[in-house]
């Protein structure tokens, strides 16, 4: 929160900003053939913030305010119905105090990745397929660029 009461999310967006990037690298890898199966490491899936309390619910209601200002965040859904948050969250609702003050925001356009498969996938490829040494179980103590 800046002085003025406002939200920055600059770091929101940039964060955002390398996130596609890094999908466009993804994709570049997949269809280059350098690895396969990206079903395998990433899914498209809801991204939420849940947050408890009248202070955290006013900062979450102004952060989505300030976010759907910027085409990362366009589409971006606020509530704090209670309602609404069962239909979202039915799990989370379930035997929840009504009266519970609480919100979320959902963005249905989030993605899940699983990096411990996408580093394999990557290994494999640099392993099997370039004229690179993957070196396997070793700690590296001190690096040094050349």
């Amino acid at each position: 929160i800046k002085e003025d009461g406002s939200i920055d999310i600059s770091k929101a967006e940039e964060i955002a900003e390398q996130f596609e990037i890094s999908k466009q690298f993804w994709a570049y890898l997949v269809k280059k053939e350098y690895i396969q199966s990206p079903k395998q490491f990433i899914t498209s899936c809801p991204h939420m913030s849940l947050v408890f309390g009248p202070s955290d619910v006013e900062f979450l209601k102004k952060r989505h305010e300030a976010m759907t200002q910027s085409h990362l965040f366009q589409g971006m859904e606020f509530t704090a119905d209670h309602d609404q948050l069962r239909e979202w969250i039915p799990l989370v609702m379930q035997k929840r105090n009504s009266h519970e003050t609480l919100a979320a925001t959902k963005m249905d356009m989030g993605t899940d990745v699983n990096f411990g498969t996408l580093t394999r996938k990557l290994g494999r490829f640099l392993a099997d397929d370039s004229n690179v040494d993957v070196f396997l179980y070793h700690e590296a103590k001190e690096l040094e660029l050349r």
